[in-house]
Order: structure tokens, then C-alpha cells, then sequence
């Protein structure tokens, strides 16, 4: 499990696409949104939500307008806090032949559509602490 502080307004990007933001924090629940879904989910301590297929998110600690959440995810799936990219994800997705899309959707062909001029996500593999 990888453990990410976040505060409210922070994010996290898991897969180099899918979005998870935390919107609120009390002292006794957390409260996140999730792409897709027209609600935020508030879950207390210890509490978790399936985010992804083998994505769960679980919150580990809450302390002084802080959570820190726990991600359960294969080896293979990206995680990293939204300030690490380059570009944040809003960005991204709003240029033009993008190859960022929202959880659920496949880019025509399934290939890399990146041209040669445009910057290289800097999404490395490894776990973001």
C-alpha cells in the first residue's frame, strides 16, 4: 500500500488519466471526488473505496487539515501527485488531439498518438512519496 498526504484541493493521479481530489476534510472524514460520479464520497477512518478495477482507496489518517490516504493498486498502475507532472491533467486534456482520456475510454487504435513536438508526461513508474 502507498501511503500520499494530501490536503484539500490536492489531487492524485493514478494510471497517468484518472483523477482522484480531495475536497474536504473534517476531523473525522475526508471527503473525495472521483470522475464519473455526480457525488463525493466522504469516508471515515480506516474507510475504502474501489476507485479503478484493483484501485482502492482507503484513509489512513486524519491530522491538522490533513489526510493521508492509503492506494492499493498493482505494481504496473502510475501513481503520483498531481503537482509532480509537468503539465497538471486540466491542461493536458484540454489541447488538442490529447492522449489523456477520462477513466473508461480508449484512444482510437490503441497507439501512441503523441507527436514529437509536444512535451513527454513525465510519468515515471515508480510510486510517488
Amino acid at each position: 500500500m502507498l501511503i500520499l498526504a494530501r490536503q484539500r484541493g490536492e489531487s492524485i493521479i493514478i494510471d497517468g488519466q484518472f483523477r482522484v481530489t480531495v475536497v474536504a476534510i473534517t476531523s473525522q472524514t475526508a471527503t473525495i471526488k472521483i470522475p464519473g460520479d455526480e457525488q463525493p464520497y466522504e469516508l471515515g477512518l480506516s474507510e475504502s473505496i474501489p476507485v479503478l478495477q484493483d484501485v482502492e482507496i482507503q484513509v489512513s489518517s486524519i491530522s491538522g487539515g490533513q489526510v493521508r490516504l492509503g492506494i492499493t493498486a498493482p505494481r504496473h498502475i502510475g501513481i503520483v501527485r498531481e503537482e509532480l507532472l509537468e503539465k497538471p491533467l486540466d491542461e493536458r486534456e484540454a489541447e488538442p488531439n490529447s492522449t489523456v482520456r477520462s477513466a473508461g475510454t480508449e484512444s482510437p487504435g490503441s497507439g501512441s498518438t503523441r507527436s514529437a513536438s509536444r512535451p513527454k508526461l513525465s510519468l515515471n513508474r515508480r510510486r510517488a512519496i
